[in-house]
């Protein structure tokens, strides 16, 4: 049974796309699905594992996703959203340089602070978000920019600028998809944001149903053609000077992705909508979450320097979190780069930081842990007087022969030799006597033989 409902859910994943694509096993992060935008980022948000970048760190206009950095700093200045409220008028609607009518309609209600979000987010709304920054600021738009722009330095992003509560028509906003996936996942933390983005539709407090707003964001419309049941938010953009730019959430057995996209194409099988729904369908059948290194796994050594000399120490992976992986990944293709330093100074606890381990997959990083001692030297006096005595024991020791003492058997072997020596000496002595002995009965002889032929 269970085999034929993940069939069948796979199956549904399929059959929600716009254009067919071939699913097959992953072996490696490289997706058969071929967007349309030119620049796109897709990440787990549960192992925080980037499966698909292209052209992520270019720098493109924000359009209208800018509006969520206004989310943010509205929501972070403005005590309660649902108390602060403002009155629609035709006068102030007249001020506006670039209205686009979202909240022509609202003019004579009374809006709040949350409704006015509301309406920019789902809507683009770029009145609502002059508005909405003149409420968080109390009137002065200056300075609720200035906070957008030191609310990005803060989330780390280097490029990203903001001139405008709104859509921006200088086109001085600029941002890249890997800092617009920094801002949204900033915005993520606040509750109000989630409730938002989340609902295909909004209705502000104390109106008729004339007066709902319909999100512009097409998966999370159950009556568009690019309708995805397992979109969860995000935020859309379309203009004439920034093309479609989109930020996305979908969630499927519990695997949450985040897709940003900038520079989209508007066509009816080539958009941002379409690039979202392949790449994250791709995702979901093909990888999965893995501990690629499992906690306390020693993965270098490092020394420790005392006065009388030197102690290794062993170093473990530390932060050690699961990693998005193809589903039939290689597990020799896991190769790890450390950066340790060759000694550390005294005294190091167990658990210090000492250096870090890249991790890759195929030459891809797909991790940074920490490499911390796994214990404690130069901290506790017992340690530190063993070891001493260790290295001071060492040093008293007499130093070793130059020439190993004989064994029995070398010691057996010698006395053999000389013994075989000493009967070779003998033998050698007898032998030079009979030889003398030889002589002297030969000399006789041939004395008497001389003797005798003189005689004669």
């Amino acid at each position: 049974m269970n085999k034929k409902i993940t069939f069948l859910i796979s199956l549904c994943l399929i059959l929600t796309m716009i254009i067919g694509v071939s699913v097959t096993p992953a072996s490696s992060y490289e997706s058969t699905v071929k967007p349309s935008s030119k620049a796109i980022l897709l990440i787990n948000l549960d192992t925080d594992t980037v499966v698909y970048n292209r052209n992520e760190d270019v720098v493109w206009y924000t359009g209208a996703l800018g509006e969520i950095m206004t989310f943010i700093v509205a929501a972070q200045n403005i005590p309660d959203l649902d108390a602060a409220k403002v009155e629609i008028t035709q006068e102030y609607i007249d001020s506006l340089t670039d209205s686009d009518g979202c909240l022509d309609r609202f003019i004579g209600q009374t809006l709040s602070a949350r409704d006015l979000m509301a309406i920019m987010m789902l809507t683009s709304g770029n009145d609502a978000a002059h508005l909405l920054a003149n409420v968080a600021s109390e009137n002065d738009p200056e300075t609720f920019i200035k906070l957008m722009n030191r609310k990005a330095s803060e989330l780390g992003c280097t490029v990203t600028t903001f001139q405008s509560p709104g859509y921006y028509v200088d086109n001085d906003q600029l941002t890249t998809c890997t800092e617009m996936a920094k801002i949204y996942r900033y915005a993520m933390k606040i509750d109000a944001f989630n409730d938002i983005v989340g609902s295909p539709t909004y209705l502000p407090e104390g109106l008729d149903k004339q007066f709902a707003i319909v999100t512009d964001n097409s998966m999370m419309v159950d009556s568009s053609p690019y309708y995805f049941r397992y979109a969860t938010g995000g935020k859309y953009s379309l203009d004439g000077v920034s093309k479609s730019n989109y930020v996305a959430t979908t969630t499927y057995s519990k695997q949450t992705y985040l897709f940003v996209a900038l520079k989209g194409t508007n066509e009816a099988e080539k958009n941002v909508f379409v690039d979202a729904k392949q790449l994250t369908t791709w995702a979901y059948l093909n990888l999965s979450d893995r501990r690629v290194i499992p906690a306390d796994t020693v993965l270098g050594t490092t020394k420790c320097v005392y006065p009388w000399g030197e102690e290794e120490i062993a170093l473990s992976a530390q932060n050690t979190a699961l990693r998005t992986l193809p589903n039939e990944y290689d597990d020799s293709k896991i190769t790890v780069k450390q950066s340790v330093p060759d000694s550390v100074s005294l005294p190091v606890f167990e658990g210090q930081n000492i250096g870090t381990a890249k991790v890759y997959y195929k030459k891809k990083q797909i991790d940074r842990v920490d490499l911390v001692s796994t214990s404690s030297k130069g901290v506790s006096m017992l340690s530190d007087l063993t070891g001493f005595f260790e290295s001071a024991s060492r040093s008293l020791m007499p130093a070793e022969p130059e020439t190993e003492p004989a064994t029995e058997e070398t010691a057996e072997a010698t006395e053999k030799a000389t013994e075989k020596s000493t009967k070779a000496t003998e033998k050698a002595e007898k032998a030079t006597s009979n030889k003398e002995k030889a002589e002297t009965e030969t000399k006789a002889e041939n004395a008497t033989e001389t003797r005798r032929i003189t005689a004669e």
